[in-house]
């Protein structure tokens, strides 16, 4: 039986996620909310469902509801995130939200903790998570193909300009570079991620459209040596979403532990202590701050 979802925040992404929830076998889109109400009619009359202007009349409008997608954007579009996805998670209702998980680091944690204690499943939109070259690179380092990972190095071609220098508690080196579009990126394009290890190395380009493996000499399994490209077949980085929603939606139908549910909430919120943290290194003049633990996994 299909999952019955509604989502709450109908400009751009809102009607993004709510078009894929729409066209996906595992979803039933039932209900669409914004305070704007232009913005909630126009989206309901487009997709055929009915419009609500509060989360709380959506809720108790659409009692056998499933899922709320939190599409809300605020303050540098993560600013109102925090209190819809509380709201559906005090109601039973398993959430996605859009990334970043909340633009509060405090906020972010709570979201984490009240989907623990209602035991409900909180996914957000980390959409890079779920393509085909991302699955492919996860098997190599699955496989053994990778080994001990040495480094990791992540281009992004957003306006920036700073970088970001880790160490990994297995002592493996990474440097996040983003600079304001003055130069053309190389090898990877405007997004790639390299990981390096005593086996083997992988590149991702431009997100979704391919990965490169290059096998280590003497590799036992990769005799020849070459490098070995695969393709996705993809180069529209819109398909990161509908592939990203049917993961959460797939999810939730095979009644995945928790702890194991792809592009989890503590998956986002991983990376946003990472951000903190690199932050606060960057505040204090560029010492190496250690970012605030996880709640740990159960189960």
């Amino acid at each position: 039986m299909a999952l019955k979802v509604g989502v709450v925040g109908m400009s751009g992404i809102g009607n993004n996620h709510a078009n894929c929830h729409a066209n996906d076998d595992l979803a039933e889109l039932v209900a669409v909310c914004d305070i704007v109400k232009e913005r909630a009619d126009t989206a309901a009359e487009r997709l055929g469902v009915k419009a609500y202007y509060s989360l709380s009349d959506m809720i108790d409008g659409e009692p056998d509801l499933d899922i709320v997608d939190v599409g809300t954007g605020g303050y540098e579009n993560g600013s109102w995130h925090y209190e819809p996805t509380m709201e559906a998670l005090e109601n039973g209702k398993h959430v996605l939200v859009e990334k970043p998980l909340s633009n509060d680091i405090g906020q972010a944690r709570e979201m984490v903790a009240k989907a623990a204690e209602e035991d409900l499943y909180l996914g957000c939109n980390l959409n890079h998570y779920l393509t085909p070259p991302a699955e492919q690179a996860k098997k190599y380092i699955e496989d053994g193909h990778i080994g001990e990972q040495v480094y990791c190095l992540h281009k992004m071609g957003f306006p920036g300009g700073n970088s970001i220098h880790l160490r990994f508690e297995n002592g493996c080196i990474g440097y996040l570079l983003s600079q304001r579009r003055d130069a053309t990126f190389g090898l990877g394009g405007w997004w790639s991620v390299e990981l390096a290890g005593t086996r083997g190395t992988f590149c991702i380009e431009n997100c979704i459209e391919k990965v490169t493996y290059w096998p280590s000499p003497g590799a036992p399994d990769f005799p020849d040596g070459e490098p070995i490209v695969t393709e996705s077949g993809i180069s529209d980085f819109g398909q990161t979403f509908p592939l990203r929603i049917h993961a959460f939606l797939e999810d939730i139908t095979n009644g995945v532990p928790k702890e194991q549910l792809r592009a989890s909430g503590r998956d986002a919120l991983a990376a946003l202590e990472y951000t903190w943290a690199a932050m606060e290194s960057y505040e204090q003049g560029g010492i190496l701050v250690r970012p605030h633990p996880l709640p740990p996994l159960k189960g």
